[in-house]
């Protein structure tokens, strides 16, 4: 699963407990005429169309080679053979890294 997309779990699951309906004292809110009822559905995130070309992504602050790596569906040495990297702990932010796309033999995130 991406980053996207357990962002997007994340946030729904926040909405649905948001939704449950707690008074300021911590008791199950009473309903009123005025209240809305908020459903929440969880929606699958499409997969990103399989890219045929070669993407440059600059390093932010943060980012891992596993981390960038599995936002683009590929692994980690991918980018490294890509790059010419002898060092994967040794990238740096501002850094501009060449990825490749995704092999059919890349095991899905």
């Amino acid at each position: 699963m991406t980053r996207i997309a357990v962002m997007a779990c994340m946030i729904a699951a926040v909405l649905v407990l948001a939704a449950c309906g707690r008074d300021d004292e911590g008791q199950d809110a009473t309903s009123t005429p005025d209240d809305v009822l908020v459903i929440v559905t969880l929606t699958p995130v499409p997969s990103a169309t399989v890219r045929s070309e070669i993407v440059t992504y600059t390093v932010q602050e943060g980012d891992t080679l596993l981390g960038i790596a599995l936002d683009f569906g590929i692994t980690p040495e991918d980018i490294e053979a890509a790059n010419d990297l002898s060092n994967r702990d040794a990238i740096f932010t501002g850094q501009t890294l060449s990825i490749p796309a995704p092999s059919e033999s890349t095991p899905e995130p």
